[in-house]
């Protein structure tokens, strides 16, 4: 004759087995699709800063020339000091960056283009103001993009959009 006392243990530890590995199973699942979640948010964070030091490159190179093109010294160099550095960041925002960001590049470089056949200080003029236009709304876009985010919790306030006043 068997023992039920036998019988009933056997089943109740090898349920208790069973449950044991199907729970960590299921934790083991949670457990990796959160780590892959992390990784996610750890590779966008990763592409919002670089998004953000190639939009600041532009920004650096555009105001950088606003100052040269006024007070350059006689050695200046407008195509290292300038071009180069610009058109680098620019191929740069044409892979990483937001379509109003290419955008915002596309106005700039065709208001450089205007410039560089201005003939006359009329056609220079245009060819500025088409610049800084550009500026603008690549500022806008740019902040649109990487800028704070509502969670940052940042107290709202009016201010000029864009690049902000002329100096």
């Amino acid at each position: 004759m068997v023992d039920a006392t036998v019988i009933w243990a056997a089943a109740i530890t090898g349920i208790v087995g069973l449950s044991g590995a199907a729970l960590e199973a299921i934790t083991s699942r949670r457990s990796l699709r959160a780590e892959n979640r992390r990784a996610e948010i750890d590779r966008a964070v990763l592409r919002r800063r670089e998004r953000q030091a190639t939009y600041e490159a532009v920004l650096d190179a555009v105001s950088n020339w606003a100052w040269d093109s006024t007070t350059a010294a006689s050695d200046y160099d407008v195509v290292e000091r300038f071009s180069k550095p610009f058109n680098l960041a620019a191929i740069r925002i044409r892979l990483y960056g937001s379509d109003a960001t290419i955008a915002a590049t596309d106005d700039i470089q065709r208001g450089f283009a205007m410039l560089n056949r201005a003939e006359d200080s009329a056609a220079a003029t245009a060819a500025s103001s088409a610049i800084w236009q550009g500026v603008d709304r690549f500022v806008d876009a740019a902040r649109e993009d990487v800028g704070p985010r509502a969670d940052d919790e940042l107290r709202k306030v009016d201010f000029q959009r864009g690049a902000g006043p002329r100096a």
